[in-house]
Parts: C-alpha cells; sequence; structure tokens
C-alpha cells in the first residue's frame, strides 16, 4: 500500500476509502448500505497501524462531511487520531520535520472545515 503524500486523499487507502464512498453516493446507495459497504473502524493499535488509521478516518470523515452524514462518533475519532500524531511522526522521522508540519497542516485544515 502507497502513501504518497500529506495531503487527506493522497495515497492508496485514502483513495479506496474516500472514492469507495463517494462512488456509493452518487450511484445513490442509501447511507446506510454505505456504512454497511465501508464501515467505520474505530481502534487501538501500535505505531503503524496509526499511521494507517489516521489514514482511513481522515479520509472517512472527509467523504462523510462531503456528503452531509458525519457523525459525532466519526468526528470524536479524527480528533483522537489528530490528537495522537502517528502520520506527522512518521513523515517527520522518513522524510523530514518540514513533511510532517505540511501534514500537519493538511490535518488542521481538515478539523477547521468538518468540526
Amino acid at each position: 500500500m502507497a502513501t504518497d503524500g500529506v495531503k487527506i486523499i493522497d495515497g492508496d487507502l485514502a483513495h479506496d476509502t474516500y472514492w469507495g464512498i463517494m462512488d456509493l453516493y452518487d450511484n445513490n446507495v442509501d447511507i446506510s448500505i454505505i456504512k454497511n459497504e465501508i464501515p467505520f473502524i474505530k481502534s487501538e493499535y501500535g505505531m503503524e497501524e496509526d499511521f494507517y488509521h489516521e489514514i482511513f478516518v481522515t479520509s472517512y470523515a472527509f467523504a462523510f462531511w462531503e456528503i452531509g452524514e458525519l457523525t459525532e462518533e466519526i468526528l470524536l475519532e479524527v480528533e483522537s487520531a489528530i490528537k495522537l500524531g502517528a502520520c506527522v511522526k512518521v513523515w517527520t522521522e522518513q522524510a523530514d520535520a518540514k513533511v510532517g508540519k505540511a501534514r500537519q497542516k493538511e490535518l488542521d485544515r481538515l478539523w477547521k472545515k468538518i468540526s
């Protein structure tokens, strides 16, 4: 699985999550069926899993915000994932501080938009 960049929809997992939801929505699939097809997963994992969890919940939340179906549960999980900062840590360690700051800026922008 590739993580191509720091943007919210920027890599395989984010694209699959976001476009999976949006494609179903665009095909007039009922929200309850969308949630069944692409369930919202809350988790407590180790560092690598936290990285992917942040990507999943932020892209999931962005899609549900766009279609007007963002729930408090999703919002709280996004807040928790952002506070954990797994992606910022990984990108800072594996790239540099500038890339980590760019991810944080994207997260801050998303949070401002959806909250």
